[in-house]
């Protein structure tokens, strides 16, 4: 009994471990810092590369340089590919894009590894780069109350934006194009103030340098089809935002 206990113990401590791992945000404008916090058992590094994102028109993004700093020293890092730092078992560092005149949006990917006895132990995470101005929707599950629907609720989008992103314009963008939304009117309303957004037309300017969490009403009446068969009615609604970069 004695002999498969010490045979346990000696596997457990041949496994690798990553006790944290923790990325400051998920979005970021261009040249925004960010922090990575960890602690570990095993050999540490982690692997940075950029890729670009769908839908946008550059099919690759260009070499970015990076300011790492950790325990009060501050290096550069070109990143052209993928580029590997080796780290201790447990720290912090704060990364950033130096500034170089690119605006490519691109996403990062961070692949955070424990190494012992020939054993990984594996977490990833990813932050989405935006220039100045971004794009993103905020919309809850929508309940019928009397002729109206009414989707509201609590948007708490920190993970995401964080805290240097504020609201720069809002946007109905229901169109019936068979997105699941007819088109209707929708009264908003967030951090005290409350709009009309006609769809298709012009974002609003009304709720600008608001924050994108808090509480948000989305009220639209029913359309016809919807009063007579309640599975016509949509799962919810939702606005487009857009948020700036402060």
């Amino acid at each position: 009994m004695k002999i498969g206990y010490i045979v346990v113990l000696a596997l457990v401590a041949c496994h690798p471990r990553i006790y944290r791992f923790e990325v400051s945000a998920k979005a970021l404008g261009l040249h925004d810092p960010y922090s990575v916090k960890w602690r570990t058992k095993g050999s540490t590094y982690l692997t940075i590369y950029d890729t670009s994102m769908p839908y946008t028109a550059a099919p690759a993004v260009p070499p970015v340089m990076l300011l790492v700093s950790r325990d009060g020293r501050s290096d550069t890092l070109s990143l052209r590919r993928a580029d590997t730092l080796w780290l201790p078992e447990q720290g912090s560092l704060s990364i950033r894009n130096l500034p170089d005149g690119d605006s490519t949006p691109r996403f990062r990917y961070m692949r955070f590894v424990a190494h012992k006895c020939n054993k990984d132990s594996t977490r990833e995470a990813q932050i989405a780069f935006f220039p100045g101005e971004a794009f993103g929707a905020v919309g809850f599950i929508a309940n019928p109350r009397g002729d109206s629907l009414v989707a509201e609720g609590n948007n708490d989008d920190a993970r995401r934006w964080g805290g240097l992103f504020r609201i720069l314009a809002v946007a109905n963008d229901t169109s019936g194009d068979g997105a699941g939304e007819a088109p209707r009117d929708l009264v908003v309303t967030h951090a005290g103030i409350t709009t009309v957004l006609h769809p298709g037309g012009a974002p609003s300017f009304v709720f600008s340098g608001t924050p994108i969490g808090g509480w948000w009403s989305i009220r639209g009446a029913m359309t016809e089809a919807e009063k007579k068969d309640v599975r016509k009615v949509p799962n919810g609604l939702h606005v487009r935002i857009i948020v700036k970069h402060i």
